[in-house]
Parts: structure tokens; sequence; C-alpha cells
């Protein structure tokens, strides 16, 4: 939900002041008087100033917890790789587990770590908490019993979501904007799981020093990425930042970006997310559109500008 928000912030900081100010110039051109031309310029500045200076007053987001959430969303989306926390094939071949070790360790449950009863009674297990968890654990408790509804506010969060519409989008994340993915917190499997990974055998990549202190092997020096044996971690093309966006554009406004992944969404069942994948796609044609018609535009009108008052000399 939060990718989504991130485009519709893009395209608001972008394709919308693009598309103001072609109009704010289409309509300068067309004013008969100065006074005109100020007023319409005025008015144009203060509707692309109207968003920022709302979201820099004090009421809106005082402590920065959405943009806070939000930032954390993005690296967790970035980084835990959530298709294989649900999925045993995927999560054995991304880990060398085998995948009859990773069954057996998780209760043979379909979606692995991904399980919401499981989830609640790991949460609820002092075993998984420390010190300062079970005091408030023991608190809650206490709060319940005694029918406190002021103490059991105070040790049980009540979900938050930033919008209506992330009311139903998020369901399968977990409760609110604020605990996200609570429903991958089996920490039981987790702990049977986290060390079975076989450790990389690196006695190949150090020798020896002078004075017995471990160094780089100098036989490192002889590796180099090539195309039938290339390195897993290197992308040629982020290593030109021009040529990578030039790419960039050229993918998404040939629709090449969206087939790519419209395709991997439809192999991997992913259905829901198609479609809102299809939604950001368009979004996306559309602000890189802009940014690449929007100096053109300039020029042209700088040009046609020049134009009119050569003709105005005799």
């Amino acid at each position: 939900f939060v990718s989504h928000l991130l485009l519709s912030d893009f395209v608001m900081n972008s394709t919308y002041v693009c598309f103001l100010y072609i109009f704010n110039i289409y309509i300068i051109i067309d004013a008969e008087s100065a006074l005109d031309v100020i007023l319409n310029a005025l008015a144009f500045e203060f509707i692309i100033r109207l968003d920022e200076e709302i979201t820099l007053s004090d009421w809106w987001d005082p402590q920065k917890r959405w943009i806070t959430a939000g930032t954390m969303e993005l690296i967790i989306q970035n980084t835990l790789r959530l298709d294989c926390l649900q999925s045993p094939k995927l999560f054995s071949k991304a880990f060398n587990i085998p995948e009859e070790e990773i069954l057996e360790k998780c209760d043979r449950h379909p979606k692995l770590f991904l399980d919401e009863k499981q989830a609640l009674e790991d949460e609820n297990n002092p075993i998984f908490m420390n010190e300062d968890e079970k005091i408030k654990a023991r608190c809650k408790e206490i709060a319940i019993e005694l029918g406190n509804s002021n103490a059991i506010k105070e040790y049980e969060k009540s979900p938050v979501y930033f919008s209506t519409l992330e009311r139903y989008l998020c369901r399968g994340h977990g409760n609110g904007m604020f605990q996200r993915y609570k429903h991958y917190r089996t920490w039981g499997r987790w702990e049977n799981i986290l060390y079975k990974s076989p450790v990389p055998v690196l006695k190949h990549f150090f020798d020896i020093g002078d004075i017995g202190e471990p160094i780089l092997s100098k036989k490192l020096d002889d590796i180099h990425h090539t195309k039938r044996k290339p390195f897993l971690n290197v992308n040629r093309r982020n290593l030109n930042s021009k040529w990578n966006f030039a790419s960039q554009c050229f993918e998404v406004l040939t629709f090449v970006h969206m087939t790519r992944e419209m395709m991997s969404m439809l192999r991997n069942r992913q259905y829901k997310s198609s479609f809102f994948f299809l939604v950001d796609s368009a979004g996306q044609w559309i602000a890189y559109a802009a940014q690449l018609v929007f100096p053109l535009y300039i020029i042209i009108v700088f040009l046609i500008t020049c134009w009119d008052i050569f003709k105005t000399f005799p």
C-alpha cells in the first residue's frame, strides 16, 4: 500500500507540477493585460504550494509517525523477501536448506512463517519475551481481569489505519499502519530454522600473513566478473546512472517494464497485486511522459514568443 502512496507522491510532485505550469504558461500567453499575467501566475503558484504548506503545518503528523512508518515499510518491501517467507520451496532454494527439513521444523504449514494463529500464540508465549515484555503482558492480563478499559488500551494498542482504503487493502499484512506483518512473527518456527542454512567455507579466501594474522588471498585478484561466470551481486546497469535512467525511461514509456512485471505477477498468481500494479504503471507512464514533454513545451513556447516579438518590429 505504501508503494502506491509513494507513486502518488511522485506523480503529485512531478506530473502535477508540470501540468500546472503548462496550463499557467498557456493562460499567461493568452492574457490581455500585464495585471492578468501577474494574477494568474500568483494563483497557480498558490495552488502548487498549497499541499506543501499543509504538510508543513503543526497539526499534520507533528511527530512524523506516518512518514517514519512509510519509510520503514519501504525498507521492509525492498529488504525482506516475503515470497520466500511464505513458500517452503522458495525458502529452500534461497537458503540452501532441504525443503523436507523446513516443512518438518515448521509444522508442515504450507505458508511457512505466515501463520496468523501461530503468530498469536507465540506473541503471548513468555519464552519469546524479554523481561520488559513479560511485565507488560502480565499488566495486560491483570487489566483484563479487573475490567480496566484505560489500562487495557495502554497495554493493548488499537489498530491505526492511514485511510479507509488501507483498512481493506492491508488486511493480509497485520493490523494497521504500525502493526504490519504481525502474522509473520511465528518466533518458534524462526528459532527452528534460523541457523539451519549451511555456513559457507571461507578458507579459500584467506591466507596467513607474516605475523600469523589472516589476510585476503592474492588469488582473489584473478577472479573477474564475466558473462559465463557472473557475480551474483553485480548489475552492470547500475554502474552508469545516466544509462540506467535512460533505460528506465525507455522501458516505462514502451511498456516493457509493465509487461515484464505483469508476467511475473501472473506466474506467481499475484492477481490482486497485478491490478494495482496496472494502476501504478499508468501513473508512472504519465509521470515519465510529462517529464519529457514539459521541457519541449517550454522550448516551443519560447520560440513562439520570440517569433511574435520579432514580428512586432517593422
